[in-house]
């Protein structure tokens, strides 16, 4: 019985496993692997794992659970050593956005929070106080930020006598300390 050989594609023996024409070796796809010592087997690969290679391995997996364990802590004290260097706004922005858990976030988000409340007072503003209350809407200073927003909408719907104004401020601030004086002035 005859074959072809992939490679010159001229019949040779069936059972040959060199081409005679062109001397290329030729793979048996029907017999199972033989490995050097003759014997046949159903895998290509013969694991004989030794004891200490086992606990080599076992090793490895214990420090590699280990460094992710102890990694967040180490990048948060690191991180937080290092914003506190910076010691800037967008230093601690950076911080509180990578480590939403960290160790430091609450004394991180207590400098934002009055980084942001100095803004608001520099630019003294009714919309620079909302925007604070925004940004921190349970912080340390949003019962100042509230009653210094109310305020200044009055003031200038007071100062203008805008009655669009005056009802503006009615509406933002419904149970306003000025709202009967707003009312009394709009029916004016």
């Amino acid at each position: 019985m005859l074959k072809r050989c992939p490679i010159c594609g001229k019949p040779i023996e069936a059972t040959a496993t060199k081409c005679k024409h062109c001397n290329s070796k030729l793979i048996d796809t029907n017999t199972k692997y033989v490995w050097q010592d003759g014997s046949k087997t159903d895998s290509p690969f013969k694991f004989n794992i030794k004891p200490i290679m086992l606990l080599f391995i076992f090793t490895i997996i214990f420090a590699i659970f280990i460094g992710f364990y102890f990694y967040p802590t180490l990048t948060d004290a690191r991180d937080w050593e290092y914003t506190v260097r910076l010691n800037n706004k967008e230093a601690y922005f950076d911080y509180v956005n990578k480590h939403k858990n960290g160790e430091h976030i609450k004394e991180a988000w207590n400098i934002l929070d009055k980084c942001c409340w100095q803004k608001a007072i520099e630019k003294n503003s009714e919309e620079a106080f909302l925007f604070y209350l925004k940004k921190f809407p349970n912080g340390i200073y949003k019962q100042k930020a509230a009653r210094n927003a109310e305020e200044l909408a009055w003031k200038k719907a007071c100062e203008s006598g805008d009655k669009k104004l005056i009802r503006g401020y009615i509406k933002n601030y419904p149970n306003g300390i000025f709202i009967e004086c707003a009312k009394f002035k709009l029916k004016e």
